[in-house]
C-alpha cells in the first residue's frame, strides 16, 4: 500500500488484538496517549526479498485472499438477487453475515473450505472481507464503481497481518523488557507493539508467523529508514506489484505533529500559496517556479516500442481460451516493468517536491500553506490534457501538502474549485475574462500591471486563503459573490 494513509485523532486510541500461535490471547486493549499532542497513523513501506519457499507461501497467500474476496462477492450479489426476488426486507449480506458464512464453511470438512486454513489467518482473511464491505458501501453512497472479481494475472496483490502475527528483532536495542533481542516488546499483560531507540535499524530483521510455517521465520526487508520511537505497530500489510516486487507497509500510530500557530493577526505573507499547472508542476507566492519532469513523457517512447513487440507475439484469447505464449508473457512483463519505474520515479518527484516546500515554508517562517482544489478526474477527461494531467500527480500533491503540514505543525487551506485565481489581478482584483490558455503574459486593462499569468494565480491564492484563515466563511462568499463566482465554500 500503498502509499501514506493518515487520519488524526485527539481521543484515546484503542486497540483490539486477537490471539495467535505466537502470543498471548489479548483483549479489550486500550491505550493513552498523551492528549496534548496529535496522534497520527501513518504507513512506512520497505523492500523484502522473500526466499523461494516464501515465494510460493506468497503466492499461496495472495492467491487465498483472491478466493475469499471473490467469494464474498459473488455470495453477496446471489444474496441480493434472490432477496430482490423474494421481496425480502434484507437485500445485503453484511460484513458480520459473510465472515460468519466462510467459518462455517471452514469448520465443515465436507464443504471443501478446510484449505484457506492453511494458507492464511483468520484475520487476514476477516480483513478481506472488510475491504470488501467497505468498497460496497462507497459504491452505494456513489462515491467509487462497483467492485469487481479481482484477477491474479494483473494489478497488485496484498494480504493483511495482524500485529500478532509477526515481531521484529535487533541485537542492540535498548527497551526495558527482559528480551534481549526484541525492537517491539510487550508489556506484562500484553499490548500492541512499543517502538523504542534504536541506533541503527537496518540490522533489523522481522519475524513472521505464516500459516504454512511452524512458528516464526525470517523475512529479509531492507530498513532504509527509521520508525517513530515510542510509537505503535497496528498492522502489517505484504504487497506485490506488477513487476513482481513484494513490500511491507506497517500502521503505525506515534506522537507527531507539532503544535499550529495561533492564526489571530495572521498576515498574507504569512502564507505560503502554490499554484499548480502543466508547464510548470508549480509556482509558489515568493516567485519560486518547480519544473515539471513529465516522467510518462520521457518514457513513452521506450514504452511506445515494447508494446509494438508485444502486439507481435500470440497473447491470450478469451474466446477460444488460447494461454498466452511465454515470448509474450517476458515482453508483459518488460512493459509492467516500464511502468512502474515511470510510477516510481513520479512518486519520488512529488515527495521530494511536497517535502521541500514544506521545509521552505518552515524555515521561512510561514504559517499555512495556501492551494487551489483542483478537479483531476474532470481534467483528465479533456482527451489533449489527460496525459499531462495524469502525469503531474495533482490529486497525489494534495494529499502529501495535507499530511505533511499536519506533522509540521502547519496549517493547510484549499480554497474553492472554480476560483478564477488566473484572470484576476492581484493588485486591482479586474477580472479578464478574455484569458485563454495559451496566454501565459497578459496586462491588466484596468491598472496597467503585467501579470506572469502563474504567478499571478499564486497571489491570488495567497490572498484568498488569507482571508479564509483569518475571517469567517461568509466573508469569502461576499468575495466569490463580487466576482461573480457561483462556488460557495
Amino acid at each position: 500500500m500503498a502509499s501514506t494513509v493518515m487520519f488524526l485523532t485527539n481521543s484515546r486510541m484503542k486497540i483490539s488484538a486477537m490471539s495467535n500461535s505466537l502470543f498471548s490471547k489479548l483483549k479489550n486493549l486500550k491505550k493513552h496517549l498523551p492528549k496534548d499532542r496529535t496522534n497520527i497513523v501513518k504507513g512506512f513501506k520497505f523492500r523484502v526479498y522473500p526466499t523461494e519457499e516464501q515465494k510460493q507461501w506468497h503466492d499461496q497467500i495472495f492467491g487465498t485472499t483472491r478466493y475469499v474476496y471473490n467469494w464474498a462477492l459473488q455470495r453477496a450479489e446471489e444474496y441480493r438477487k434472490e432477496s430482490r426476488d423474494q421481496g425480502e426486507t434484507k437485500k445485503y449480506l453484511s460484513e458480520g453475515d459473510l465472515i460468519k458464512e466462510m467459518q462455517e464453511l471452514i469448520k465443515d470438512r465436507t464443504r471443501g473450505y478446510g484449505w484457506i486454513s492453511n494458507h492464511i489467518q483468520a484475520n487476514t482473511r476477516n480483513a478481506v472481507i472488510k475491504n470488501l464491505s467497505e468498497a460496497r458501501l462507497r459504491a452505494a453512497k456513489g462515491i467509487s464503481e462497483w467492485p469487481k472479481i479481482k484477477s491474479g494475472k494483473k494489478g497488485k496483490q496484498s494480504a493483511y497481518f495482524h500485529n500478532q502475527t509477526f515481531i521484529i528483532e535487533h541485537p542492540d536495542c535498548r527497551c526495558t523488557c527482559k528480551r534481549s533481542t526484541c525492537l517491539w516488546h510487550f508489556r506484562k499483560k500484553g499490548a500492541s507493539y512499543k517502538l523504542p531507540r534504536v541506533d541503527d535499524i537496518g540490522e533489523a530483521r522481522l519475524l513472521v508467523s505464516y500459516a504454512q510455517s511452524d512458528g516464526a521465520v525470517p523475512l529479509k526487508v531492507v530498513f532504509h529508514r527509521r520508525l517513530p520511537v515510542g510509537g505503535y505497530i497496528n498492522s502489517m500489510t505484504l504487497s506485490r506489484d506488477s513487476a513482481g516486487r513484494e513490500y511491507v507497509s506497517f500502521s503505525v500510530t506515534y506522537d507527531g505533529g507539532l503544535a499550529k500557530p495561533d492564526l489571530t493577526n495572521i498576515k498574507a505573507d504569512e502564507i505560503l500559496a502554490l499554484d499548480l499547472g502543466i508547464s510548470r508542476l508549480a509556482t509558489l507566492s515568493d516567485g519560486t517556479k518547480i519544473d515539471n519532469p513529465r516522467w510518462y513523457v520521457k518514457y513513452q517512447e521506450r514504452l511506445a516500442h515494447a508494446q509494438r513487440a508485444i502486439s507481435k507475439k500470440v497473447g491470450p484469447d478469451r474466446r477460444s481460451r488460447r494461454r498466452p505464449s511465454n515470448r509474450w508473457l517476458k515482453q508483459n512483463k518488460a512493459i509492467n516493468k516500464i511502468h512502474r519505474k515511470i510510477a516510481d520515479k513520479r512518486k519520488d518527484y512529488t515527495h521530494k517536491f511536497t517535502r521541500e516546500t514544506v521545509d521552505r515554508a518552515v524555515e521561512g517562517g510561514y504559517k499555512a500553506i495556501a492551494m487551489e482544489t483542483l478537479n483531476a478526474q474532470g481534467m483528465s477527461r479533456n482527451k489533449n490534457l489527460a496525459k499531462h494531467v495524469l502525469d503531474a500527480n495533482f490529486y497525489e500533491v494534495a494529499r502529501q501538502f495535507e499530511y505533511k503540514c499536519e506533522e509540521a505543525g502547519l496549517h493547510f487551506v484549499k480554497i474553492p474549485q472554480f476560483f478564477p485565481s488566473s484572470k484576476v489581478c492581484h493588485k486591482c482584483h479586474h477580472k479578464f475574462d478574455q484569458l485563454t490558455l495559451n496566454m501565459r503574459h497578459w496586462v491588466c486593462v484596468s491598472c496597467g500591471s503585467e501579470h506572469d499569468r502563474d504567478l499571478n494565480a499564486a497571489k491570488n491564492i495567497q490572498e484568498v486563503g488569507h482571508i479564509m484563515l483569518s475571517t469567517d466563511k461568509n466573508t469569502v462568499n461576499q468575495m466569490l459573490d463580487h466576482l461573480d463566482i457561483t462556488a460557495k465554500v
